[in-house]
């Protein structure tokens, strides 16, 4: 009796076979149909020409109806192929802002050999299944590429995150609309909203100057007087020391430095206060503000510090420095618990407190410059007073001269 020989099975990788269910799943998912208005008015239609065909025997009749079958089975059909072979993808931009239009990217790939696609449409949704955005293909040719964007505003600062997307069409005769659905899972982080606030800026400014190092430098304030060294210009010549002394000497300036200003949001509330829509809205004016200030004194090109009760971003200026502050204001939240700020993190030169309650037992004023939230609304892209309020008197610089003393 001759040996059964059994053939030898070929072990599929692991990866393999993960990539093939998951392409399996995605095939088994891709084909959704959804019937639109225009399509339950022409199913009604054929429905009662379809009666009045078994009911007459007319053989015209029954044409008519065959004719409408066809249709609407060749346009399940023909917009079936339109979706296949089709990828989408999402370019999101590194940030957005509140209340300022965004563009977000898609990019549709026709990867059929034949036929091109009509009318396709995608729509984006967040992880809460709310669209956000939708854009329009009239034709994607056969193997190529075609982008296009779509315009969002998002309301609220914050990290919206990006679900899926929906690709749909209902070419050519609009009855069947067909989907599929395409996980793509970002984050986008939204800015805080950027608003005038010519007020209480005029009034840093006013308060800081040019503050002197006292250190020697080229500015314009007398540092003192030397003896002249050999090569200085002799601009710097102290004629009437000179004259006093009968040897040249030198005059000295103070090095000029730009203000460093820091801003202070304590976001420590009790837990009560947590989830009180008041305090969260007057949170959110304060952050706004916070932001704001922050913007327009880095375009100044002085350094600006950010000081909350999560941490510390450290003095500095420029587009970059500017992003990490108000990266950090949009993910800031309300807190019950603070982190200790160290002994030398606030800049005694020049403090902007931003608060929106009261103090808490242990806390007080150190700002130069202080805006109460409660006080204040957001309107036609400018902070402002709310009506009936009294102007703040300026700051007294030689409280902060007390301080620093």
């Amino acid at each position: 009796m001759r040996n059964k020989v059994t053939p030898k099975r070929t072990r599929v990788p692991r990866a393999a076979r993960l990539a093939l269910r998951e392409m399996r799943g995605r095939v088994a998912h891709r084909q959704r149909y959804r019937l639109v208005s225009q399509g339950w008015q022409y199913v009604g239609a054929m429905a009662i020409i379809g009666f009045a065909a078994w009911h007459s025997g007319t053989n015209l009749v029954y044409l008519v109806f065959s004719a409408m079958v066809a249709a609407f089975v060749g346009h399940g059909f023909i917009v079936g192929i339109s979706l296949m072979g089709l990828d989408v993808r999402r370019g999101l931009p590194h940030h957005a802002v509140a209340e300022t239009p965004v563009s977000i990217g898609v990019t549709l790939t026709n990867r059929r050999w034949f036929l091109p696609s009509y009318g396709v449409r995608l729509t984006d949704f967040l992880a809460n299944a709310k669209p956000v955005g939708a854009a329009f293909f009239f034709r994607v040719d056969t193997k190529s590429s075609s982008e296009t964007h779509y315009t969002m505003t998002f309301p609220l600062r914050g990290v919206y995150k990006l679900d899926r997307l929906e690709v749909a069409s209902r070419f050519p005769f609009g009855m069947v609309e067909r989907y599929f659905l395409v996980s793509q899972p970002q984050e986008l982080v939204v800015f805080p909203q950027i608003v005038e606030v010519t007020e209480w800026l005029s009034r840093l400014q006013s308060y800081q100057g040019d503050l002197a190092a006292h250190q020697k430098g080229t500015g314009l304030d007398l540092f003192g007087i030397r003896s002249y060294n050999e090569g200085e210009h002799a601009r710097r010549i102290h004629w009437k020391s000179t004259a006093r002394t009968q040897r040249l000497m030198v005059m000295e300036f103070d090095r000029e430095e730009q203000p460093k200003t820091t801003i202070i949001l304590r976001n420590l509330v009790t837990a009560d206060l947590r989830n009180d829509p008041d305090v969260v809205r007057d949170f959110e004016i304060a952050i706004v503000a916070a932001a704001s200030l922050a913007t327009q004194i880095c375009k100044s090109n002085k350094e600006v510090s950010l000081l909350t009760s999560q941490g510390i971003i450290e003095a500095g200026s420029g587009s970059e420095h500017l992003n990490r502050i108000l990266h950090a204001l949009a993910r800031l939240e309300l807190v019950t618990t603070a982190k200790r700020w160290p002994s030398d993190a606030i800049d005694r030169k020049s403090i902007v407190e931003v608060r929106f309650r009261d103090w808490q037992p242990g806390e007080g004023s150190l700002a130069d410059v202080e805006l109460d939230a409660r006080d204040l609304e957001i309107r036609s892209g400018k902070m402002l007073r709310r009506p009936g309020l009294v102007e703040a008197p300026p700051p007294n610089p030689t409280s902060s001269k007390r301080r620093a003393a």
